[in-house]
């Protein structure tokens, strides 16, 4: 089964969250708080998620009174891929099934032929489901 980090399951969660609020009122900021409560995460771990986002330029955040978080764009210009890419790992990437001691690169693994197309499918398929997909 495919699988993905912590890091981007929260950065997807916190990014859905904030999506269905642009759906419900595209003005009204959240809080880093309202956003762990409704998630059930801590609050550092959403603060530490919005902070990357927001410095990858995927949100807004504001101070002050109605202060909190935004999406930077419409759901339709945000992609899966986009969201993911900024919290992936890439020494945890997927890769070698054989795992890290297949280490003759000039011979691909037995399955790397099968698994790229894989690989490639799935990309492209993240690339083009964007947020709206959160749209009730």
């Amino acid at each position: 089964m495919l699988s993905f980090s912590k890091a981007i399951r929260n950065a997807i969660m916190v990014m859905g969250h904030l999506t269905e609020v642009y759906y419900e009122d595209q003005m009204q900021a959240i809080s880093s708080s309202d956003i762990a409560a409704s998630k059930d995460i801590s609050k550092a771990l959403a603060a530490k998620t919005l902070t990357v986002l927001a410095q990858s330029d995927l949100i807004k955040g504001s101070t002050g009174p109605g202060g909190g978080y935004r999406l930077a764009r419409s759901p339709e210009k945000i992609s899966l891929y986009e969201v993911m890419a900024i919290f992936r790992n890439e020494k945890k990437s997927l890769g070698c099934p054989f795992g890290p001691f297949h280490r003759d690169h000039s011979k691909p693994c037995p399955l790397h032929h099968k698994i790229q197309p894989v690989f490639s499918d799935i990309n492209m398929l993240l690339k083009k489901t964007n947020l709206s997909i959160y749209k009730k």
